[in-house]
């Protein structure tokens, strides 16, 4: 007799957002993902993912549509990929129920700030796709920690080639799928680095 595959009900194992996050004391906003309009939004300042909800949780639409304006912690939503059913619920709560035991994650309105607190907003990574086509100056040489690629790769759930656009030597380099069309929406961002 085969075995059932299980239906999951959470966010799909293959986008690693998380990854696109960091633990920075100083900017702890980047070390959470943010819900808004529909879209899950990551960075470390160095990478930023932009991925439709729809396209990278199994959840209920009314269940996706709850998390608008919330913010997960990185680590919290590394935690809730090992399940495969995740319940949420009004007010920023995810629940996991798994047999013998239940675990509740809050979900942040705002993210404090070493002086203040911040609402909860996501970076804007739409204004720097937008921005990124103005100016095309001839680029000579551009660098980019090769690391962070691979970080990117994973949280942008891309299995093997990908393909840069690349506008001017300053400019942010948006990263997607190479030569297919995904059955997801997902973005990437990159900065470039000085190079001698």
């Amino acid at each position: 007799m085969a075995k059932k595959d299980k239906i999951r009900f959470n966010f799909d194992p293959k986008f690693q957002l998380h990854r696109a996050c960091c633990n920075d004391n100083l900017r702890p906003a980047l070390g959470h993902i943010f819900f808004q309009e529909g879209y899950a939004y990551a960075t470390n300042a160095f990478i930023a993912v932009k991925a439709k909800l729809t396209d990278i949780c199994t959840c209920d639409p009314t269940s996706i549509e709850l998390l608008n304006g919330y913010a997960i912690e990185a680590d919290d939503f590394r935690k809730l990929l090992k399940y495969d059913s995740i319940i949420i619920e009004k007010d920023g709560i995810i629940r996991i129920e798994d047999g013998s035991f239940n675990i509740t994650i809050r979900l942040k309105r705002e993210v404090k700030e070493p002086k203040e607190k911040m609402e909860v907003h996501g970076p804007d990574v739409d204004a720097v796709i937008r921005g990124n086509d103005e100016g095309n100056e001839a680029i000579k040489a551009i660098g980019f920690n090769a690391s962070l690629l691979n970080e990117l790769r994973a949280a942008m759930g891309l299995d093997a080639e990908i393909k840069f656009a690349f506008r001017n030597a300053n400019k942010p380099i948006i990263v997607s799928a190479c030569n297919k069309v995904l059955d997801y929406d997902v973005q990437g961002i990159i900065m470039p680095r000085l190079v001698d």
